[in-house]
This record gives structure tokens, sequence and C-alpha cells, in this order.
């Protein structure tokens, strides 16, 4: 009988462990999790300067997440001032401010991107817009991907692209 017992438990014990999290032997689908964004952000010294010697100052700009690049591309500066929710439309899915102070450098940890997002976006308030430019655009994938986006902010040019 005791035999027979302790049979019963032992049989009882390894199965109440299998059944609370024993051996588990599912695996992680990277490819169906959202994608995610880190961004480097580099300001050099002469960043926004206004004149020839070279002075830079801070300069503001926002990062957007949007489901297409039609409505960015085509908005002015001033449209995207005054109200880039509205010049954006329904394209709009998310965005981001930040500023940086010339010769800074800002690293953005990991972004979760909205499952609506196809492209990114960034807009750069630079002191002379209509000598600058200010817009630029990348494409990404809304799932299954891990993107490192430069931004680059020359005096009067922002340079957006994926790195490794």
């Amino acid at each position: 009988m005791m035999k027979w017992l302790m049979s019963t438990i032992l049989v009882l014990s390894l199965s109440a462990c299998s059944a609370f999290g024993g051996n588990n032997d599912k695996k992680v689908d990277y490819a169906a999790l959202p994608s995610t964004m880190t961004l480097s952000l580099v300001a050099p010294n002469n960043v926004n300067s206004l004149d020839s010697d070279g002075v830079g100052v801070p300069i503001k700009f926002k990062v957007f997440e949007l489901e297409d690049d039609s409505m960015l591309k085509a908005a002015d500066y001033e449209e995207l001032s005054k109200n880039f929710k509205q010049a954006l439309g329904s394209n709009y899915v998310k965005d981001y401010d930040y500023i940086l102070t010339p010769g800074q450098f800002k690293f953005v940890e990991p972004i979760q991107l909205d499952e609506d997002t196809r492209y990114i976006g960034v807009v750069a308030n630079y002191s002379n817009p209509n000598k600058s430019q200010w817009k630029k655009v990348v494409k990404v994938k809304p799932i299954g991907h891990e993107y490192h986006l430069m931004m680059l902010f020359r005096r009067n040019e922002v340079i957006l692209k994926e790195v490794e």
C-alpha cells in the first residue's frame, strides 16, 4: 500500500510541474512582433546657423509616424507649423518632439511602431526654412523589423536614413 501511495504522489507531482510551467516549448515569433525604431540624433556645431560665421543655434524638430507620406511631402512649412495634425490629415499616426543644441548627440531608446505606421518623417524648424531642406521621410514596415534611424541636422538640411 505504501509503495502504491508513494508512486501516486510522485506521478501527481510530476504532472503538476508540467501543468504549471515546467517544460514550455513555445517559441517567440519575432517576425510577428511590432517593429521598433531607435534614433541617433546628431547636431554639429553649426546647426541652424543664420550667417556665414557658422555659429549654431538649437534646432527643434518633430518625428512623425505616418500611414502614408503624401500629405507630408505636399505640405509647406507654414501649414505644418500652424497645425501639423490638420496638414497631415488621416496620414498622421503619432509624433515625438525633440530639440538639439549645437554639438549634441542623442540616442533614443527603442520605440514600438504603431501597426498603422508605414513611414517615418522628420520636420525640422530651421531658422530660415526657405533656404533649408527641412523635411525628410523613409518607408518602414510595421511588423517584424528593428529600424535604426540616423537624423543629422546640418546647417540648413536634415538628413534621415536607415543605418545598420
